[in-house]
């Protein structure tokens, strides 16, 4: 490991803290779940690393990372779009079939894969993972758009935050596979880069006074009702 490669796992774990702190200083650990359990996945791995680089920097432990980091961002994916529309029957229905044929597509993608990934073929693998979580975070930003369903700002940096991520991750592997691993230096300083102005970004997002919810709880009461009485008579 180079020393700039440390410093942006040093830079990553010290974001990914400041978000866990503020997220229990502010309570919005209440709102995600398994963004606190992918967090706390993510630091003990970046604390590892940074501390022991010659004990974890291998392939080996790299995708245990990857693969656990990979199921929380799923549940991640899951979990906002559960909040977002639980509360709305309509919505729930329409949004659990999109989100049922999402999980089922990529389900099947990610199957037809190789069971064992070299190094080498990175490139040919990591991106079917990042396309279908983008696809699960896409249903649920959907799904909030199309139904004007009233979300916290945390979700939505949530959203937007690992939409703009795991977009940006394939489009930088679809380089690396179109013109080999002579690019991986650049590879390597773009997307650590990157990760240390996410884990960054998003814990300024936590660290932003909590705002108050426009919806009341009658009106909530409210737009439930009309929404299913909608898909009742559809």
């Amino acid at each position: 490991m180079t020393p700039l490669q440390r410093a942006f796992v040093v830079g990553v774990f010290l974001g990914g803290v400041a978000t866990l702190l503020a997220l229990f200083h502010r309570g919005r650990h209440r709102e995600c779940w398994s963004y606190v359990a992918y967090l706390i996945a993510l630091t003990a791995w970046g604390g590892c690393l940074a501390a022991w680089p010659a004990r974890f920097y291998r392939w080996d432990w790299w995708m245990a990372k990857q693969a656990v980091l990979e199921v929380l961002r799923v549940g991640v994916a899951l979990e906002l779009t559960f909040r977002a529309v639980r509360s709305f029957p309509g919505a729930r229905a329409r949004v659990q079939v999109a989100m049922l044929a999402v999980l089922v597509v990529s389900a099947a993608i990610i199957a037809s894969g190789p069971p064992h990934v070299p190094a080498n073929y990175l490139w040919a693998w990591q991106p079917q993972i990042a396309t279908a979580i983008i696809w699960l975070f896409g249903v649920t930003a959907f799904g909030v758009v199309f139904y004007r369903l009233p979300v916290s700002d945390w979700h939505r940096a949530l959203v937007l935050v690992f939409t703009a991520r795991l977009f940006l991750t394939t489009v930088l592997l679809n380089i690396v596979g179109h013109f080999g691993w002579s690019v991986r230096p650049s590879f390597n300083v773009i997307d650590g880069t990157v990760d240390v102005a996410v884990s960054w970004t998003l814990a300024w997002a936590a660290w932003r006074p909590v705002q108050a919810d426009v919806f009341s709880p009658e009106l909530r009461r409210r737009i439930a009702e009309a929404t299913a009485a909608a898909t009742v008579t559809a």
